[in-house]
């Protein structure tokens, strides 16, 4: 249902800002703090690999989403590290790194919340 599929984003541009305040924190602070850098253990990675829309208007959009989430995730595992070893200077260009991709991911998916309400006033499902 398309409804699900807008939950679902909406809930990962806030889960994804919050995590990207997490990793701000650890870049401030130079301490370790919990932070899920497995992109597909988040709740948006579980629903992406769950569900394939069909619907041409969404398809490219959707499958770009993964290529972005894995680096956004990755950056967690680059400010870890880097916490880790002791190399604080480099904290501050993986949080800015991070903050792009987080604002590229975020706008798609506000387009595809775009896309996918035209669609359902138009009565067209996406998955099918």
């Amino acid at each position: 249902d398309n409804q699900i599929v807008i939950n679902c984003l909406n809930n990962a541009i806030e889960a994804h800002k919050n995590w990207l305040n997490t990793l701000k924190e650890i870049a401030q602070t130079e301490k370790v703090k919990i932070l899920q850098t497995d992109y597909k253990k988040c709740g948006l990675g579980r629903f992406y690999y769950a569900f394939k829309p069909l619907n041409p208007k969404v398809t490219g959009l959707w499958n770009g989403l993964e290529g972005k989430h894995k680096a956004f995730h990755s950056y967690g595992t680059k400010m870890l590290s880097a916490v880790n070893s002791g190399h604080t200077g480099e904290l501050r260009q993986i949080y800015e790194e991070a903050e792009t991709c987080s604002n590229e991911l975020i706008s798609d998916f506000h387009k595809l919340i775009q896309i996918i309400d035209a669609l359902t006033k138009e009565n067209i499902r996406i998955f099918e």
